[in-house]
């Protein structure tokens, strides 16, 4: 049967002869219910926590990426005017090759649309220049398109970023964050609630 100090003998005892153990059965000892339950849970909480780091730092890299090139350009996107645009000309890139979120891809064509905006009408190179793209857009073909009022000269075929995928991807990793700060700072709590 295990030997259970009192009080006053811990206070009198050399605490340097006292085992963690028996330092740890006499504080608890003197827990109540909810403080014993606290130390359970950050005893659990600490071998998952180390081993979530790693996933806690990729987490929060991807974070960044995902507010970088999801979240700022649906943002963006909001402002984005619908307007129509018409096919002026389709002529090869002097660079040989080129990319907007694709592979790159060689010969690049650029695809220039005439499109009105509230102020003008605009000439322009359509943003999302795929390979494909310039055997199907004749001159003087006309489909819906988009235009950002800040800077009118971007101007992009169809806005492919939904609400859905721009709160999904980021209140995912922002979750996860939040749960893994709070975990740890609960058992940083419970640290100094056992000193």
């Amino acid at each position: 049967m295990p030997r259970f100090l009192g009080l006053k003998t811990y206070l009198t005892t050399n605490r340097s002869n006292i085992s963690k153990q028996d330092a740890a059965k006499i504080r608890r000892s003197r827990l109540g219910k909810n403080g014993i339950l606290r130390e359970d849970v950050a005893d659990r909480l600490k071998c998952p926590l180390c081993f979530c780091l790693p996933c806690f730092l990729g987490i929060a890299v991807m974070l960044v990426f995902t507010v970088a090139y999801v979240t700022n350009p649906y943002m963006r996107g909001l402002n984005f005017k619908k307007t129509e645009c018409t096919v002026q000309k389709v002529e090869m890139s002097k660079k040989g090759s080129c990319s907007l979120k694709t592979e790159r891809f060689t010969p690049c064509y650029k695809i220039i649309v005439k499109y009105n905006t509230t102020n003008e009408i605009m000439i322009s190179v359509l943003m999302e220049n795929e390979q494909t793209l310039h055997h199907c857009e004749k001159i003087d073909t006309k489909y819906s398109c988009f235009y950002d009022p800040a800077t009118p000269e971007d101007v992009f075929r169809e806005y492919k970023i939904s609400r859905t995928e721009a709160i999904y991807q980021t209140s995912l990793s922002a979750i996860f964050i939040f749960l893994f700060i709070l975990a740890f700072l609960f058992v940083q709590y419970d640290e100094l609630k056992r000193r």
